[in-house]
C-alpha cells in the first residue's frame, strides 16, 4: 500500500509536470513558427466567420471557445481570544482579516472571432465584445488565452484548443489597430 502510495505521488508530482512542459514547449514552439510564418507572408489569412461582422471588418481567426470571467472571493474571519488575569478578570481581545481570492468562474460555452476591429464571443445566452484598441494584455496559457482589456473589472479567459495560434493572432491584430 505504500509503495502505491509513493508510485502514486511519483507520477502526480514528477511525470505530469513534465508532460505538461513538454506540451507547453510543443505549444510555445507552434505559436512562435506559426507567428514566424505570418510575419514572413506579410499578412494574416481571412477567414469565414460563423457571425456577421460589421462593414470594414474582416475575420482572421475563429473557433469554439469556452468563457471564464475573474471573479474576486471576498470572506471575512472573526474571533475573540481571551485570558484569565486573576479570578473575575478577563481580557479579551478581537481578532478580524478579510480574504479576498482571486478565481476563475464559468460564463458559457460558444464560438470566439478575432477580427482586425474586435474580440467577439457569441454563445446561446450571452455575448461580449471587445475593441482590440482597448487590450491591455494577452496571456497565453496552456489551454487558452487570458485577456485584460480597458474599462473592465473582470479579465476574461478563453479556453480553446488552439491558445498559441490565438494569442498570436490577437496580439498582431491589436498592435495593428493601436
Amino acid at each position: 500500500m505504500v509503495i502505491l502510495s509513493i508510485v502514486i505521488a511519483a507520477h502526480r508530482f514528477v511525470v505530469k509536470p513534465k508532460r505538461n512542459q513538454r506540451s507547453l514547449a510543443k505549444q510555445v514552439s507552434d505559436s512562435s513558427s506559426y507567428k514566424e510564418k505570418l510575419l514572413a507572408d506579410g499578412s494574416l489569412p481571412d477567414i469565414d466567420s460563423q457571425i456577421t461582422l460589421k462593414a470594414p471588418e474582416v475575420a482572421y481567426w475563429a473557433g469554439p471557445a469556452i468563457l471564464y470571467e475573474s471573479r474576486v472571493l471576498q470572506s471575512y474571519q472573526k474571533g475573540v481570544v481571551g485570558t484569565r488575569v486573576v479570578p473575575g478578570i478577563h481580557v479579551h481581545e478581537s481578532v478580524a482579516e478579510h480574504l479576498n481570492k482571486k478565481n476563475w468562474e464559468f460564463v458559457a460555452d460558444g464560438y470566439l472571432v478575432v477580427t482586425n476591429k474586435r474580440l467577439f464571443f457569441r454563445s446561446g445566452a450571452d455575448q461580449r465584445s471587445i475593441e482590440l484598441g482597448k487590450v491591455i494584455s494577452i496571456r497565453p496559457q496552456l489551454d487558452g488565452v487570458q485577456v485584460e482589456a480597458e474599462r473592465r473589472i473582470k479579465n476574461l479567459f478563453f479556453r480553446t484548443p488552439e491558445a498559441g495560434r490565438l494569442a498570436v493572432v490577437v496580439e498582431l491584430c491589436s498592435q495593428v489597430t493601436s
